[in-house]
């Protein structure tokens, strides 16, 4: 059902990339997808990015270090596990949402994730988390630098939705509107 289909995957460096539109998973696995087993660039989106039904679709995905993220709309999780996300195994850079970050049905959906550090990060709008374990999250193993959300910090009906996460450190929290729990377990 499509797997892998509209897939940029590097197996070296990936120096940058800008799409002037938007990206859109789908149905298939790893569908709607940039990759990069060594460090990735900065990425710049002037539209939205949407997970599908596929695992790992509507994302963007380092195996190493990912150098800065610029969205100009909104990240949104679909009904595939892990769909709708940023993430890096090593350290993230500075991350700008101009829209708004939504969680979808699945785990760990409309997140941002990195197994090592992530920088600062900007929403413009507000984290509206949803049914999916994780989902409408920014989670880091190590470290985030300050998180700035001009609007609501809301949970859903999934454990840890809605969750900024990071156990050695948190720089400053600023929420423009409400932080709202969810009704997960």
């Amino acid at each position: 059902l499509g797997a892998n289909s509209g897939e940029i995957n590097s197996t070296g460096k990936l120096a940058s990339i800008t799409v002037n539109g938007s990206l859109f998973g789908g149905d298939g696995d790893f569908s709607g997808r940039v990759s990069s087993v060594l460090d990735m660039g900065a990425v710049n989106v002037k539209g939205n990015i949407l997970g599908g039904d596929g695992t790992d679709s509507g994302q963007f995905d380092s195996k190493a270090k990912l150098a800065s993220v610029t969205l100009s709309g909104s990240l949104s999780g679909g009904a595939g596990e892990y769909s709708g996300r940023f993430f890096s195994d090593l350290d993230m850079g500075a991350v700008m949402i101009k829209g708004n970050i939504i969680g979808g049905a699945s785990h760990n959906t409309g997140s941002l994730a990195s197994n090592q550090k992530i920088g600062n990060v900007t929403i413009g709008g507000s984290i509206i988390a949803a049914d999916g374990f994780g989902s409408g999250s920014v989670f880091s193993l190590t470290s985030i630098g300050n998180v700035n959300i001009s609007g609501d910090l809301k949970g859903g009906a999934g454990q840890q939705s809605g969750l900024i996460y990071a156990p050695n450190s948190l720089g400053a929290i600023t929420i423009g509107a409400s932080v709202i729990g969810g009704d997960g377990a």
